[in-house]
């Protein structure tokens, strides 16, 4: 679960980590690359979508190609057909709003820096690994949110209301 701190005021807190994915049909599910954001509505440091280009899509399966990976083929085929349809621009994963300023990752320290517009100061948010909690959440190919479900060993999938 990331923290988040601000370099000049005090401000602290954290974003859980949870599977996302687009649900194209009850076949097709498509897991939502997700990036670190200020969403202006949601006052605060969220998750929101990545939605990547067709040009970095088309690139990754000429990889995937080449190398005979064949086994990530399909999905990334999926991922590409939904994103030929995609018209909005990416979307907090809160609320919705495309209102959001997204973080810069620095690769090196794996630390995701925005500014904090409530006092000018930078929301560093440090990684510390993926912690996936026991939510899945289904979004419609435009990034709305339609389900939220809890993942269960015994019972498999389970909608919350």
């Amino acid at each position: 679960m990331p923290l988040i701190t601000c370099n000049r005021c005090s401000h602290q807190s954290r974003i859980s980590d949870i599977l996302r994915s687009y649900g194209i049909s009850d076949q097709v599910k498509v897991t939502i690359e997700q990036q670190y954001a200020f969403c202006k509505h949601c006052s605060g440091a969220v998750n929101a979508e990545y939605v990547p280009t067709l040009a970095e899509l088309n690139a990754v399966l000429a990889e995937f190609i080449e190398a005979n990976e064949t086994e990530w083929i399909k999905g990334l085929e999926e991922r590409i057909a939904w994103r030929q349809t995609r018209q909005s621009p990416a979307r907090c994963l809160e609320c919705g709003s495309t209102d959001i300023i997204c973080a810069v990752v620095d690769e090196e320290t794996n630390i995701a820096t925005l500014e904090h517009p409530g006092c000018g100061g930078t929301l560093l948010i440090r990684t510390r690994g993926f912690e996936l909690n026991r939510l899945w959440i289904l979004y419609t190919s435009e990034g709305e949110k339609t389900g939220t479900y809890e993942v269960f060993a015994s019972r498999g999938l389970v909608k919350r209301e």
